[in-house]
């Protein structure tokens, strides 16, 4: 699921769907509680820094923490909600 979010093509279908993978990983975090708490046994979560300029703006980070995935996927839902809102006028 993480996957097509990051490859929708449209404004309106990327928030769907990052809203639909926000409530996943809410939905996740509260049905097993600490057992999804932010570890080291997680597989990490990766993404591109957006704000990286000259040779870092290739640079990713990666982090064990589904609070890391939850706050990637809420910033990049308020800019695809951003991004819509300037698209209508």
């Amino acid at each position: 699921m993480r996957q097509a979010t990051l490859s929708e093509p449209g404004a309106a279908d990327a928030i769907r769907s990052l809203a639909r993978y926000y409530r996943l990983l809410t939905a996740m975090r509260t049905r097993f509680g600490a057992s999804v708490a932010d570890s080291d046994a997680w597989a990490p979560f990766v993404w591109k820094d957006a704000f990286a300029s000259g040779s870092a703006a290739s640079a990713k980070t990666s982090r064990p923490e589904l609070s890391f995935e939850t706050c990637c996927v809420l910033f990049n839902l308020a800019a695809a909600l951003s991004y819509s809102r300037f698209t209508l006028d």
